[in-house]
Order: C-alpha cells, then sequence, then structure tokens
C-alpha cells in the first residue's frame, strides 16, 4: 500500500514538472496568456480548425466528413484527405466544448508532452527499472525536441504516448516466454495494436514493421507458436482498426471514385523530408546555449535539403545512450568467443535508420509508388524511445548497488540537463503581440459581420485557395482563409473543401467572371456577403472594390487592419443550388503553384510538363475556346496537345510571352490539354525553393455556342 501511495506521488510529481516545464519554455506564466494560441498562422490554424470542427460536431471516425460551416453552400467535404488521430481530434473537440478552442489547443499541446511521459514511466515502472531512472527518462521522452519542435502546427504528431507500450509489445512477442493469445501478455498486445491502428498512420506504419521484426527473430529462435500467433494477430488488428477508424474515406472513395487531386505526393519530398543522420546529432538554433545554437545555424547556411530541419535532433542524453548502445554491441559482436547476436534496440535502429534515411528503403518505396509516408525523419521519435528506454534499463542495472541519494542526484542531474538540452526557452513577444494582433482583427471582423448579417448567412471568400495543403499564394499565409470560421458560430463560408472534385468546381469558375456575373450567381446561390482577402491582390483589391460599387454593392464592412473587406449582397429569396454540370473547370496535374496575382492576370507555375484537363457533360458537348499566355524564365521548347493532337510547339524566350487561344474539339467526359515545357537551355529559375519551368498566365476555357 505504500509503494502504490509512492508511485501516486512521484505520478503527480511528473505531471507538475511537465506543467512547469511546459509553462516555463512557452511563456504561459499567466492565466491571460493562455488565452493566446502559440501559434496562429500556417498548419496551426488547420489544426485549430480540426479542433474547431469536432467541437461542433461536424466530425466522426468511421464515418465520411462534411463540415457544415465550410464549403457552403454543400458543406465542406474533408473525405480525400487522410485526417490522422481522428479519435484523438474527437476528443480534443470535446476539450474545446468548455475551454473554447484556443485554450484547448494549447492545452492540448501540453497534454501531448503529459501523456508521453506518464507512459514512458509507467513502461519503465512494468519492467521493474528504478523509479529515478524511470523518472528522468520519462521526462526526457515527454520533452524529446522531436515533440517540443512540432508544437501546436503539428499537434497531433506530439501525441507520441503510444510509442513504449508500442516497443514493449515488439519485445514481448520477440523475446517473451509467458505469452499467450488469452492471458494478460497477449491481451496487452492486441490492446496497444488497435490503439495504433487508430493513431498516427507514420508511428502505426513503423510499429508494423518492427512487429514483422519481432515475429522473424521468434522464428529464428525459439519459434513459440503462441508469440507467433499473438504477433501476427496484433498486425491483424492494427491494420484492422486503421481501416475501421478511416472506413468513411473508403467508403466515400468508394461511391465517388478517387480524387488524384485530393492529395499530392511526389519523390522529391521523400528526399527534402528524409531522415538525416546529421540533424539527430546537430543542434537546433533555438538550443539554449547560443555556441550550440550557432552550431545549428552554421548547419543551416550549409545544406541545401531543406525539410524538418532540426526535428530529429536526439540531445545529448539520448546521443550518450546511442554511443553506449553501440559500443556495448560492437564489443559483444567482436568478441572471438561469443556468438551473441546485436540487441534488440541496436538492430531495430539500425533498421530505422536504414529505411528512413535519405536515399533509404522509404525512398526506394517512393521512387515505387508508395508515397504517402514522405516524412521519413518523423520515425527519429522511436529511435528517441529506444535510446531512453535503453538508458533507464542499464542505468538501473548498474546503480542496483548504489546508495540512494548517488543515484538519485544523477537521475536528476540527467534530467535538468536533458531539459535545458531539448527544450528551448522561447522568449518571443513580438510573436506573441503578432499573434494577439492577428486574433484581435479576426474577432473584429467577425463581430462587425454580426451586426449586418443575419444567422446561417453564406460569405463567399475571394481569392479560391485550395484546402487542403495549399501552395504558395501571393500575400496569403496558408490557411489564413479558415481563421475567421475559428472565431464565428453563425456564419458558413465558402472555403475548406477539399480539393478536386467537381462539386465546388463552380467556385473557380466564377472567381474568373465579370463582377457582374460574380455577383449575379452568387446572390442567386443564396450568399448574403463577399469577404475579399485584399493582401492576395497586389493593389489591394481597389480596383475589384471599385467595380463592385459601380455593379450597385457598396455597402461594406472592414477589419481593423483593413486586409479583408466584406461587401453586401443581396441574397435570393429563394435561392438555387450550383451544379457540377453547369460549369466546365480546368484542373491542373500535378497542381500548379500560384505565384504572383493582380486584378487583371492569375499567373501559374509548373515545375516540368503538366496537363490540364475538363469534364464536359453530355449536354455541352462540342466547341470550347482555350485561351492562356504562356511565358518562361529560361529558354526552352514548349509543345502543347489536346486530346493526343499537337496545337503548337515551338521555342518559349524570357520576356516574350506566347498567346495561345485555340478552338477545341471536345469529347464527352474528359478533355487533357498536355503542356510538355521541353529541355531548358540552362537550368531552371529555382524561386523559394520552387524551381519554376513554364508560367501560364489566365488559364480559362469557354463553351463556344
Amino acid at each position: 500500500m505504500k509503494l502504490i501511495r509512492q508511485e501516486w506521488k512521484r505520478l503527480a510529481a511528473l505531471v507538475a514538472i511537465s506543467i512547469l516545464v511546459f509553462s516555463w519554455s512557452n511563456g504561459l506564466t499567466s492565466p491571460g496568456r493562455w488565452t493566446t494560441p502559440l501559434n496562429y498562422e500556417g498548419d496551426a490554424v488547420q489544426i485549430l480548425a480540426w479542433i474547431k470542427a469536432a467541437s461542433e460536431g461536424d466530425y466522426y471516425p468511421g464515418l465520411p466528413v462534411s463540415i457544415e460551416r465550410l464549403g457552403a453552400p454543400f458543406g465542406g467535404n474533408w473525405n480525400d484527405f487522410p485526417m490522422y488521430e481522428k479519435c484523438l481530434t474527437v476528443l480534443l473537440g470535446l476539450l474545446a466544448l468548455p475551454l473554447g478552442v484556443f485554450v484547448a489547443g494549447n492545452v492540448s499541446v501540453l497534454l501531448a508532452h503529459v501523456t508521453a511521459v506518464l507512459s514512458f514511466y509507467a513502461v519503465c515502472r512494468f519492467l521493474r527499472h528504478r523509479w529515478e531512472w524511470s523518472f528522468a527518462g520519462a521526462v526526457l521522452f515527454g520533452f524529446a525536441h522531436y515533440n517540443s519542435w512540432r508544437g501546436l502546427q503539428h499537434l497531433l504528431l506530439a501525441f507520441t504516448w503510444t510509442l513504449p507500450p508500442a516497443l514493449i509489445c515488439c519485445a514481448i512477442v520477440a523475446k517473451g516466454a509467458r505469452v499467450k493469445f488469452r492471458n494478460g501478455w497477449g491481451r496487452f498486445c492486441l490492446a496497444v495494436a488497435c490503439v495504433m491502428g487508430v493513431s498516427n498512420p507514420y508511428n502505426l506504419y513503423m510499429f508494423l514493421q518492427l512487429m514483422a521484426f519481432a515475429l522473424l527473430a521468434q522464428w529464428l529462435s525459439a519459434r513459440r507458436r503462441e508469440n507467433l500467433f499473438v504477433g501476427a494477430a496484433s498486425i491483424g488488428a492494427a491494420v484492422g482498426a486503421f481501416f475501421v477508424v478511416n472506413a468513411g474515406t473508403f467508403i466515400y472513395r468508394f461511391q465517388h471514385g478517387s480524387n488524384p487531386s485530393g492529395i499530392v505526393r511526389n519523390y522529391y519530398e521523400s528526399e527534402q523530408y528524409g531522415l538525416k543522420l546529421l540533424e539527430c546529432v546537430v543542434p537546433p538554433t533555438s538550443h539554449n546555449v547560443s555556441f550550440l545554437a550557432d552550431l545549428g545555424k552554421a548547419y543551416g547556411g550549409l545544406h541545401k535539403v531543406t525539410g524538418e530541419v532540426h526535428s530529429p535532433y536526439l540531445g545529448v542524453v539520448a546521443l550518450g545512450a546511442l554511443a553506449w548502445l553501440i559500443l556495448e554491441n560492437v564489443a559483444r559482436l567482436a568478441s572471438v568467443r561469443s556468438r551473441a547476436k546485436p540487441a534488440a534496440q541496436f538492430a531495430q535502429i539500425s533498421w530505422i535508420y536504414a529505411y528512413a534515411s535519405i536515399g533509404g528503403v522509404n525512398s526506394l518505396a517512393a521512387f515505387g509508388g508508395l508515397l504517402l509516408f514522405r516524412a521519413s525523419n518523423r520515425f527519429s521519435v522511436f529511435i528517441s524511445a529506444l535510446l531512453l528506454l535503453f538508458l533507464a534499463a542499464r542505468l538501473s542495472h548498474v546503480s542496483r548497488r548504489w546508495r540512494r541519494g548517488r543515484s538519485l542526484g544523477l537521475a536528476m542531474a540527467m534530467l535538468i540537463v536533458g531539459v535545458a538540452d531539448q527544450v528551448p526557452l522561447r522568449s518571443r513577444p513580438s510573436e506573441i503581440a503578432r499573434f494577439e494582433s492577428r486574433m484581435q482583427d479576426d474577432r473584429s471582423l467577425v463581430k462587425r459581420m454580426e451586426t449586418v448579417l443575419p444567422d446561417r448567412a453564406m460569405v463567399f471568400q475571394i481569392p479560391i485557395v485550395t484546402f487542403p495543403e495549399a501552395p504558395p499564394f501571393d500575400g496569403l499565409e496558408p490557411y489564413e482563409l479558415l481563421r475567421p470560421y475559428l472565431h464565428s458560430t453563425r456564419f458558413r463560408f465558402s472555403h475548406g473543401f477539399n480539393r478536386g472534385r467537381r462539386q465546388e468546381d463552380w467556385q473557380f469558375v466564377i472567381e474568373e467572371a465579370s463582377v457582374a456575373e460574380l455577383v449575379g450567381r452568387l446572390e442567386s446561390f443564396g450568399f448574403s456577403g463577399l469577404l475579399i482577402h485584399r493582401n492576395a491582390y497586389s493593389d489591394h483589391g481597389e480596383a475589384l472594390i471599385a467595380n463592385l460599387r459601380r455593379a450597385g454593392r457598396g455597402q461594406s464592412v472592414v477589419d481593423d487592419s483593413g486586409n479583408r473587406m466584406l461587401i453586401l449582397l443581396q441574397p435570393a429569396t429563394e435561392p438555387r443550388t450550383p451544379k457540377p454540370g453547369g460549369f466546365v473547370r480546368l484542373v491542373a496535374k500535378p497542381e500548379l503553384i500560384r505565384w504572383d496575382r493582380s486584378v487583371t492576370a492569375a499567373r501559374f507555375w509548373s515545375a516540368g510538363d503538366f496537363s490540364l484537363s475538363y469534364e464536359v457533360p453530355g449536354s455541352e458537348a462540342g466547341r470550347h475556346r482555350f485561351v492562356c499566355e504562356l511565358e518562361t524564365r529560361r529558354p526552352r521548347t514548349v509543345a502543347i496537345r489536346h486530346n493526343g493532337e499537337t496545337l503548337i510547339e515551338g521555342a518559349l524566350e524570357p520576356g516574350a510571352p506566347v498567346e495561345v487561344d485555340f478552338t477545341l474539339k471536345s469529347v464527352v467526359g474528359e478533355n487533357r490539354i498536355d503542356v510538355a515545357a521541353g529541355v531548358a537551355l540552362s537550368p531552371p529559375e529555382v524561386v523559394e525553393g520552387a524551381p519554376l519551368a513554364v508560367g501560364i498566365v489566365n488559364p480559362r476555357i469557354q463553351r463556344i455556342e
């Protein structure tokens, strides 16, 4: 009983230390600071939108997802993007009900750390490691640089509490002597496998690999039928749980067909986001020790493959454990008298490096078409878990005859050094001020919208930005169009539907229409407002706003910064629904980069060859007109083909755009316009990391009556 009370006290101490470290490192030192999210730009806004949708009851695991207040008038279709951690997102949505979405976002990041700390400690104590080393190792794993680096923008990746029990399951299957399917060991493995199946697909993917190796190790050694059965059942349970929780996505695709534009992945990303051994060693630029931070800055100026740089940093404690592990196994394997095999952790870490490194097995798989697991640097968190578990085990063994005070003192010293090394102290008043200013802008905009728009009003947002993972877009930040949704409860917004489905093609078509046609169509569909994100226009949207006023739509509200203006519309009393067959839209594959935009031109760039496709229903078969301009930054040859027939082929020179205007004979169904970029006479220009081959200005397709 006394031991149980002691363990509860240690668990409480772990939670308290986690809260202190988290609050200290993120500057959350007052209750008011918790109302501003740790991050309010880029992917963090998307994460907050997921939590918001879950809090409003629009998000359920295993079912097709339609976000009622996004993607107006249909509802935001989120079924073509693999939304990971669906069960966790629902729980975080419930957390947002009493706390609000922004406080819940911060608390969720804290929970990611706390759950990892408690999970690691529980596993170590289950393995009967000494409590002080388990305690120190738990804090270091929970606040591993991988978890701290992810933050709110990669919140769901930071929930790594499943890894310690998953690794123990692999060890049980590989070496356990008391495993049976129906006893506690077998049930534990199956339960953990189910949890892995419904959690992060990256973690699931590596768990399946390590469990397969555990089965192989068992087959090559004892060949215990019970172990083999439990291991195979665990793989089956994990895969089954994955399909159950993602059943909505599979059902939707079965009903509506695949969507190649829903998620775009390329081989080069497997190298861009691959694991680099050096990044496991080089300290991050945010390190608390200046000369170590300078090492990270020096590396940042040298490397050419940019990805999630510094995320894999293991920290000095884990690197010390890695050196210990390597020396121990080298000595074991070098012994002439010994037939010992490498330790399990050594073999597992070796495989992870071989698989995840740039040019490794993952790159080979990506070259063969398996592109979903592009960011293999994320497997580095398995290495952190394995090293810290190894360290807790070895130190518990080494210190078994030490006095408790000596062991406790060294463990606490390791904890302090490790935390100071892995967790950067974020002194960022300018960043916090920027986030607070943006939130104030968003709140002011929504409050002013509430004074002029009725409940359930639909708001059309321009420019049209694809969702999710929009390419670079002028002055807009990724997911910026979701920010008004986060602060509202009454309005429906047009943004927030997965790209690539014809149901939403009408938005892209009417965006390029005349102002009179734009207003007429939106009002006929029941939209009460047109929200212009003025920072996306080179003239701040002045020409568009002037044209709207000339069309009789001059009543407006503006946010505090003046970057967004809501133009009031006059919705039809009996609105109609846009019909997919009523519009013909060009769709680019692979997706083009929208590099700049003005009132008169929308300019896109390709990295090489690309194709534009458009669907023609039976009622619109016949002739269409294809109009655009082509340009380049380097001399090259260009060819354009329509449904396999060459339309034009010739040289394209910098500064000399070529006007394209062809009458096309379209067929019912899909029609393709292929643009072959040819070979440049010099390397393509790279701007902000993107190679630019061919620019296409104002591409549009029109039916000829």
